[in-house]
């Protein structure tokens, strides 16, 4: 039979190699981000100047329109350039009074009125949750997984929630 002593051993053995975990994604962390605060400059002015250069790309190809009458496209350099074709969209501006026409409409064919309407209801378990035991039974709802589970978790601060993703990743690894 297990005693709260051997419990709290393991808790205490736990929390040392969690702490020693801890440590080593705390010191990732602050290269990774050493390694962001000397490339962001770089990295700012590249974007700056990859945003200029497609502008300027851009810009030419709306110029040159009568270039990309057929093919509509190119592959230049690795880039595709030209137009494509958007689809278009449909707006409806009072569906109230499109739904009326679609009914109207198509009255005698009930798949086409299935395919253009839809209507869908569903019970909604969020408010369902807050009924008692009695009226989920009367209403034929049965409450799955309701069980305790063990639970292990620190009780710190923010590192842990590395720390807890990377354990939880090897618990699902192994």
């Amino acid at each position: 039979m297990t005693t709260m002593n051997e419990i709290e051993r393991a808790a205490e053995a736990f929390s040392k190699a969690r702490s020693t975990l801890t440590e080593q994604v705390a010191a990732l962390t602050a290269e990774i981000d050493a390694a962001k605060r000397a490339r962001m400059r770089a990295i700012r002015a590249a974007v700056a100047r990859a945003a200029e250069k497609r502008d300027e790309l851009e810009q030419l190809v709306t110029d040159g329109r009568e270039l990309f009458a057929k093919p509509k496209t190119r592959t230049l350099h690795g880039i595709q350039v030209g137009y494509k074709k958007q689809p278009g969209g449909l707006e409806i501006p009072d569906e109230a009074a499109t739904l009326a026409r679609i009914k109207k409409m198509f009255a005698d064919d009930d798949a086409a009125l299935q395919l253009l309407v839809r209507t869908k209801e569903t019970p909604v378990k969020d408010a369902l949750a807050d009924l008692s035991g009695d009226q989920l039974k009367k209403l034929g709802v049965k409450v799955i997984n309701d069980s305790d589970k063990v639970v292990i978790k620190a009780v710190d601060g923010e590192v842990d929630k590395v720390v807890d993703a990377l354990l939880k990743g090897a618990g699902e690894e192994e």
